[in-house]
């Protein structure tokens, strides 16, 4: 397998392992899940939305090399369209929805497409890298996340998401910058990674976990991030890993349709997820689904891009429609 492959699909393995472990945690949203699951996803804690996040900041670079009003027009058609789209879908199927409310089509509580919004406005900081080293960014964001009252004013969560999960994909912008660096470091660097990430893992699911979203939290969990994307990159080609790649590669699929089937299942057609045979037949259901969408994405591509054309494209350097952006070549 070529070096620009080798490093497309843990890119591609690092999103499809995120939005499993976000099926997974939607799967388990509930009181009477098991309780191994329920600890599990304590133990994850934020790192499946951080991945997600890194992943779209190591695509940053090679998106503003495109130009200004390629760079805004891709973002209208991949991220605005479907947060619309799925926003608009999620009304009758969300108990807080307020569809006449301006605000909530700002932040729609009860809807997972806050994600989509979240990661439009921070594409739209995306030019600040143009002046201002990514790395920094992402620390003044961190920052800013801690003086931001969540339950202070209407947009609070909003803002919050925006910065807290900003210093994510901003350090994916930088991660991208010093890839090598990254994929040379040493076993025994990987090791205390491992470990930081483990020991933080067993606390978030005692009793009386650690306080979520701190500074401590977001270090810890760029950490484990990191050593994440060190482990990805040295993983062997087999299934069920090549069913992950798969999925990570429209991992937007997955994202947006798991949760409307999810509400459908459990509000109308009551669906047992209060034991290991009904969660676990829940979460391969979701599963299934999403594959098999992502299978006919053509198809439906409309669901997830603005149907119209997508604007004329200079000839492009190379051909490869899976080779990595120039941030990630060699």
């Amino acid at each position: 397998m070529t070096d620009e492959k080798q490093r497309m699909r843990w890119m591609d393995l690092l999103r499809g392992g995120a939005v499993v472990l976000v099926v997974i945690f939607h799967g388990a949203n509930t009181s009477v899940a098991p309780s191994p699951v329920l600890m599990f996803n304590e133990a994850i804690g934020d790192s499946r939305l951080a991945a997600l996040f890194v992943a779209s900041g190591l695509l940053l670079d090679s998106s503003l090399a495109k130009g200004p009003s390629r760079y805004v027009s891709g973002k209208l058609r991949l991220i605005v369209w479907p947060y619309l789209f799925w926003t608009a879908l999620m009304i009758p199927l969300s108990e807080r929805s307020r569809p006449l409310d301006p605000v909530w089509w700002i932040w729609p509580s009860g809807s997972h497409t806050w994600f989509l919004i979240t990661l439009a406005t921070i594409y739209a900081l995306g030019f600040l890298t143009r002046i201002v080293r990514p790395g920094w960014i992402a620390f003044a964001l961190l920052v800013a996340s801690q003086f931001i009252d969540r339950g202070g004013f209407e947009l609070g969560p909003y803002i919050h998401h925006v910065t807290w999960f900003g210093a994510f994909f901003f350090l994916g912008v930088t991660l991208s910058r010093h890839i090598d660096g990254v994929m040379a470091a040493p076993v025994w660097v990987f090791a205390i990674g491992a470990g930081v990430t483990v020991v933080w893992s067993v606390l978030n699911a005692l009793p009386d976990p650690p306080a979520a979203r701190t500074l401590t939290a977001g270090v810890i969990t760029a950490t484990a991030v990191a050593t994440i994307v060190w482990v990805l990159a040295r993983l062997p080609l087999v299934w069920p890993l090549t069913l992950i790649e798969r999925l990570g590669k429209r991992s937007i699929v997955t994202f947006l349709l798991h949760v409307p089937v999810l509400r459908i299942l459990v509000n109308y057609f009551g669906w047992p997820r209060d034991d290991w045979a009904g969660f676990l037949s829940l979460v391969l259901t979701l599963l299934l689904v999403c594959i098999v969408a992502t299978r006919f994405y053509p198809q439906i591509r409309w669901l997830f891009e603005w149907p119209g054309p997508a604007r004329s494209r200079p000839p492009a350097v190379h051909t490869d429609p899976h080779a990595p952006p120039a941030s990630l070549r060699p």
